[in-house]
């Protein structure tokens, strides 16, 4: 292990390439590792390191960028999607209904975060801040396409909250029922 501050000539970099170079480990490795990680406590001083570390690192976790980084990089894979990671066979758009693909896009993963710094991620219903937080069509997105990318018809809820939801699944149904009996009453 090379101590930190020392940097490492190129021959010793090149030999150590060539020892890791086509070595695969195994499964049973991999998890023995991850379990002697699991559950490591770092003092707050060691936090705060390993934090100014990854500060400003292009590709660390939490590495947040800029909305016109994110729409540039969204519209050049749209228009070149072999060259994805997460691209497989082409056939994603297939094996995908129309709205996971909406869900997907950048549109609406700004509403979801605009809608979250809106209500502090917080759920609206029971108070929960942080959490499995979801973002909630308040008029449902199948109904109300004009509605989708407005962030007042959104709110935030926490999972429990949101199954509770009238309009959840395959409430949907009984949603739209008594929406056209509603109408039908009033005219």
């Amino acid at each position: 292990m090379m101590r930190a501050g020392y940097k490492q000539t190129p021959e010793h970099i090149e030999k150590r390439a060539a020892f890791n170079r086509g070595r695969k480990r195994s499964p049973e490795a991999i998890e023995k590792t991850a379990a002697a990680l699991r559950g490591r406590t770092y003092s707050e001083a060691r936090r705060l390191d390993m934090s100014l570390a990854r500060r400003g690192k292009q590709y660390a976790l939490g590495c947040k960028r800029d909305e016109a980084f994110r729409r540039k990089l969204s519209d050049y894979y749209r228009s070149n999607p072999e060259k994805h990671n997460h691209y497989v066979d082409g056939k994603a758009a297939e094996r995908s209904s129309a709205r996971v693909a909406e869900m997907g896009r950048l549109d609406y993963r700004l509403w979801r975060e605009a809608v979250f710094a809106r209500d502090n991620f917080t759920c609206q219903d029971c108070g929960q801040r942080g959490g499995r937080l979801e973002a909630d069509h308040i008029k449902p997105y199948s109904l109300f396409p004009d509605l989708r990318p407005d962030v007042d018809n959104g709110r935030t809820l926490c999972r429990p909250c949101h199954r509770l939801t009238d309009t959840h699944c395959g409430r949907i149904a009984l949603y739209k029922r008594r929406l056209a009996e509603e109408i039908a009453s009033a005219a």
